[in-house]
């Protein structure tokens, strides 16, 4: 088996998928709102993750949603499940969020989250790995939600094939030896 992995945009991913140019895609999603897959397609749950408030420097860690109505936010790109995230959240306040800049990369949040542009909400994956600036705080809140990753790929009368299936079950094994909570 060859693996060869590519970071594109998820419609060209999809795109490829459907030509058979791809055999997997991993998908983001905000709290479980991707949609069912379209015929001959297939989603396996990948992973499930909190979303965690990360918090400039020498700003007050919230203990409750409620903290969170007057913070200024570091959007995400529209299309991203962190927009998704962050909407869901000003929904659930009942005010809009007042946001300060966007950003798509996760490291780029971070740096800018150090320098106290704002406040974030990232999941918990992009911060796990020790990634975390001096200073920047992180709040685990009940009521913020999970970022969904699944796997999508073609359905074939293998379902999928002996090659794709191996990738996927070794995406799998890794996924559940993840400790996050």
């Amino acid at each position: 088996i060859e693996v060869i992995i590519e970071e594109v945009e998820e419609r060209a991913a999809l795109a490829r998928l459907r030509q058979g140019a791809l055999d997997l895609a991993l998908l983001e999603r905000d709290s479980h709102t991707l949609p069912a897959p379209p015929r001959a397609m297939n989603d396996v749950p990948l992973l499930d993750e909190s979303w965690l408030v990360v918090v400039p420097p020498g700003r007050a860690v919230p203990s409750t949603l409620a903290d969170l109505a007057s913070a200024t936010w570091i959007d995400q790109d529209p299309s991203s499940a962190g927009a998704f995230a962050l909407a869901r959240l000003s929904r659930r306040l009942g005010a809009p969020l007042s946001t300060r800049h966007v950003a798509y990369d996760y490291d780029v949040i971070l740096a800018m989250v150090s320098l106290g542009q704002g406040h974030a909400l990232l999941p918990e994956l992009a911060v796990i790995s020790g990634r975390v600036p001096d200073g920047v705080s992180l709040a685990r809140l009940p009521g913020l939600g999970t970022r969904q990753i699944v796997v999508r790929h073609r359905r074939t009368r293998s379902d999928p094939g002996p090659a794709t299936r191996a990738v996927l079950d070794a995406l799998l094994i890794r996924a559940a030896a993840l400790e996050l909570g």
